[in-house]
């Protein structure tokens, strides 16, 4: 019995853990040691023997006791300072001769400031007194309790006694608000300066009439915007009272933060054992910033530190800023022990739109070791990316010009643990930056006279790009000269000069130009090396350009299909098809003619080794990261068919047209070029591509690639045979198909009338929030709210090894199942899952179950297996005054990988 006592008792400790407590439990300990300190306390801020004042002695104005023949004297009367008003729905009783107003049901009295309603008032000029109460009704049930108002101060009462002269009262069962919490108690009485003093509270963030939870409070005073200040107070929960006691208290009441203690959450954990983790100490600044600071702990010795600030200023911007480092150590069979040091900074920052009208300045920043996810307690999403992404962006447009300017910096990191070839490797992109400019059409006459000429149609844009990348590197090597060294950087200019033209009145023809001009800072000299016998590569600074343009007509129209179902007021109306032709040509030199000078010609011996890019070095040397102008001349021809099918069906809720569009395929295309600069190998691959949503609940989307050509399958190069002349397709290159389905109870509904239900059918779609119009109107829906989504892809890749000189097909599949489901209104329960189909198991599965406990909440998330096995239990008050009253469980079984 004694070790049961314990357990509850131990349980109770760790689950009232609240900010608020510590307040009451570090106060108690330091009245223990001063002896009365404690009561001397709360006697200066509490009126003692409060219930054994007389009403009179207290609501009553005292008359001068300095004149000697005060008691001879009598008091002269001060006159109202304004207007009374009254009201009442049944009766008002006026005594002319005793000053008083009696008023009955739904009665009203204003006065200045104070508004007092109740079911009955009586309003007594001689004492300048209110008295209000309630009336029970012929079930025993009281209605018209008084509602007390004055100012910002508003509260509920069973009866009340108020002068309103002195603003001080009596008030017994009241029922008020005080910042985030509620206030209880049996008696009270209120001050001129609008403090209350208590006998007999409750204290709670519970807004029911009975509150599921609340601190009993002996006595207390409460301090409007300021504090609530209690005598000897226990917790009670259902009306269960827990053996926990406290001999004072302080409740903060003000608007805005405070500083504060942070409870940490206990845990255990496979590998590092007990732990409290997220225990520490918030800092409230001022209203623009806070801070906290926290801690981690693990019985095997390791730990971590985190800080978090928060920044607001209104109309300007807001953000955050998180930063953490830990440190984690694994022992293994022998007594030596390994550690593993992860970091993490998380910067987010947001400009608000009102800031300024032509600039903006954004961060997402999450750069980090890439085992942090890992040994850090993280969230799903967290858990399931495989990378870790940073920007920071500015932008500014230029008034009353087509100028805009960006400036970027970027950061991507690999963090997946299944890829473990590529994890912790960084891409940098520091800096980036754009000058743009809008398309403008200089020939366009200010003042238009008649119909637009041809030549005013012409127009051009600009855009200019500078980067500095920096690809592959190595989280070991990150703060080293050598990440320096990789960086490479480059300007490219583009300018598109177009214009759109309608001929024939069904053709648009868009002709246009583009020009690409690029500038490097290095180049590539290569040379044929005798004693080696290949072709080396020199690397030479020093500034290099690299131009080539495209020339470019596309024509296009639009053709229209239509075949209407005969009949009267037939389901389907009409099958409609558009066809989108598109047939456009290109033109570019070979740009690795000597002429142009890009390229470089290598010969041994009178004879031509190669001609190579001086801007394109290939593997393990320098490359330019705009690449360079292409060789061979082309002058393609490009053939792209896109299709639409479209069914009318009849639709009664439609009264204007009578019907609905319903789309049977959304885009089905097939797309190739002829290049006739060439002459062999003319022909492109063909890439077919579909995609449709059936139902508004089920979307696929399939493309293929085939390869018209024949391969010699001793060199894997393609030979000028053409496949077609077999009967054949192409050989299939890539095939993919996603899908996607997605299930919910908003979609399913009942048109059958439903005027015939029973109450009880009636009040169960009312708990799902369809009024009584909808339920005549013969809307429907008793399934409970839910939702499932399932998505599948499979990826096909036919690519030929020249090891096995053969072609070798390889078949990736991905499984996705989310799905959540409302039990009742305060029970929703959530699973994610999938299927891994290279492991042939299953993949990242977590279940999460959730309880509105109306001022408590509680959750439970469970990931039964992999590399996150874990569960964490927490109930917990909503409020976020006192957030740290919680119980908390949570277990990890972190894999070694």
């Amino acid at each position: 019995m004694s070790s049961k006592f314990y357990k509850f008792f131990d349980f109770l400790l760790s689950s009232i853990g609240t900010r608020t407590l510590y307040y009451f439990w570090f106060v108690g300990l330091f009245s223990i040691s001063t002896g009365s300190f404690a009561q001397n306390i709360i006697d200066s801020v509490y009126v003692p023997n409060l219930i054994q004042h007389t009403p009179d002695s207290i609501l009553i104005a005292p008359t001068d006791t300095i004149r000697p023949d005060s008691a001879a004297v009598k008091p002269k009367k001060k006159p109202l300072e304004s207007e009374f008003k009254y009201q009442s729905s049944d009766s008002t009783d006026i005594d002319l001769e005793l000053k008083q107003v009696k008023l009955y049901r739904n009665a009203q009295v204003n006065y200045q400031g104070i508004e007092l309603k109740a079911a009955y008032i009586l309003l007594d000029m001689n004492t300048k007194t209110l008295m209000a109460y309630g009336k029970k009704d012929s079930l025993g049930e009281v209605y018209g309790k008084p509602q007390f108002k004055e100012g910002k101060e508003e509260f509920t009462a069973d009866s009340m006694v108020y002068n309103f002269e002195t603003k001080k009262g009596i008030i017994k069962g009241v029922f008020t608000q005080q910042g985030e919490g509620y206030l209880h108690s049996e008696i009270n009485k209120k001050l001129a300066n609008n403090e209350i003093c208590i006998k007999n509270g409750k204290y709670t963030t519970c807004d029911h009439e009975h509150p599921h939870f609340y601190l009993a409070l002996t006595k207390a005073k409460v301090i409007p915007d300021d504090k609530i200040v209690s005598g000897p107070a226990y917790l009670v929960i259902e009306d269960v009272v827990l053996p926990i006691g406290i001999p004072f208290g302080f409740f903060p009441n003000r608007k805005g933060g405070a500083s504060g203690v942070i409870i940490p959450t206990y845990g255990d954990d496979l590998s590092r054992g007990f732990n409290l983790t997220n225990g520490g100490y918030y800092f409230y600044i001022n209203d623009y910033t806070d801070t906290k600071f926290i801690g981690d702990i693990y019985s095997n010795g390791s730990w971590g530190l985190a800080n978090e600030t928060r920044y607001n200023v209104k109309y300007l911007f807001n953000g955050s800023l998180y930063g953490k480092y830990s440190k984690f150590l694994k022992y293994s069979d022998e007594p030596n022990k390994t550690e593993e040091v992860t970091y993490n900074i998380k910067w987010t920052h947001n400009q608000d739109p009102k800031a300024h009208p032509y600039q903006t300045f954004s961060a997402s920043v999450d750069f980090g070791s890439s085992k942090f996810k890992q040994y850090n307690n993280t969230s799903q999403n967290d858990r399931l990316s495989t990378s870790q992404n940073s920007s920071i962006s500015y932008n500014r447009r230029f008034a009353n010009s087509p100028f805009s300017l960006s400036v970027n910096a970027r950061q991507s990191q690999q963090t997946s643990i299944n890829n473990t070839q590529n994890v912790g490797k960084m891409d940098f992109t520091l800096p980036e930056l754009n000058l743009s400019m809008s398309r403008i059409q200089p020939l366009k006459r200010k003042t238009r006279v008649g119909s637009e000429r041809w030549y005013e149609k012409i127009g051009f844009s600009y855009t200019g790009n500078f980067r500095n990348v920096a690809t592959g590197i190595d989280e070991d090597t990150l703060w080293t000269n050598y990440t320096l060294q990789q960086f490479r950087n480059g300007v490219q200019h583009s300018i598109p000069l177009s214009i759109s033209l309608n001929v024939l009145k069904y053709l648009n023809i868009s002709p246009s130009i583009s020009l690409t001009e690029r500038w490097y800072f290095k180049s590539l000299d290569r040379y044929y090396n005798a004693d080696s016998a290949r072709v080396e590569i020199d690397t030479i600074d020093g500034f290099a350009r690299a131009g080539d343009f495209l020339i470019s007509i596309p024509v296009s129209t639009k053709l229209y299909g239509m075949y209407q179902i005969k009949g009267k007021n037939p389901l389907v109306k009409a099958f409609r098809h558009i066809v989108t032709p598109t047939v456009s040509f290109s033109w570019r030199p070979d740009f690795s003619e000597p002429q142009w000078g890009y390229y470089q010609e290598i010969y041994h011996n009178d004879s031509l080794i190669g001609n190579y890019s001086r801007f394109e070095g290939g593997s393990g040397a320098w490359n330019g990261i705009y690449g360079s102008p292409a060789a061979g001349r082309s002058g393609m021809v490009n053939f792209n068919l896109s299709n639409n099918f479209e069914m009318k069906v009849r639709n009664r809720k439609d009264t204007v047209t009578g019907g609905k569009i319903i789309k049977l395929i959304d885009r089905l295309s097939v797309r190739t070029g002829y290049n006739m600069a060439v002459d062999t190998l003319n022909w492109s691959n063909v890439d077919f591509s579909a995609g449709t949503q059936i139902g508004q609940i089920l979307n696929i989307d399939m493309s293929m690639n085939f390869d018209p050509y024949e391969i010699n399958m001793n060199t894997g190069k393609r030979i000028n045979y053409l496949l077609w002349q077999d009967g054949k397709l192409g050989r299939l290159n890539s095939a993919n198909l996603s899908t996607g389905l997605r299930l919910t109870s908003k979609g399913l509904k009942n048109e059958k009338p439903n005027r015939n239900l029973s109450e009880n059918e009636r009040e169960t779609l009312r708990n799902h929030g369809i009024s009584d119009q909808m339920i005549d109107q013969g809307y429907a829906d008793f399934s409970m709210p839910w939702n499932i989504s399932v998505n599948y892809a499979i990826n096909f890749r036919n690519s030929f090894n020249s090891s096995l000189k053969d072609f070798e097909e390889t078949i990736s599949q991905t499984l996705n199942i989310n799905g959540s489901v409302n039990i009742t209104t305060n029970w929703k329960a959530s699973v994610t899952s999938g299927w891994d189909f290279q492991k042939d198991e299953v993949s990242y599965t977590s279940v999460t179950l959730m309880r509105d406990l109306h001022c408590w909440q509680m959750s439970f998330n469970w990931v039964p297996f992999g590399a996150y096995q874990s569960y964490y239990f927490k109930i917990n008050v909503k409020s976020a005054m006192l957030q740290d009253l919680k119980y908390e469980q949570r277990r990890s079984w972190l894999e070694e990988l």
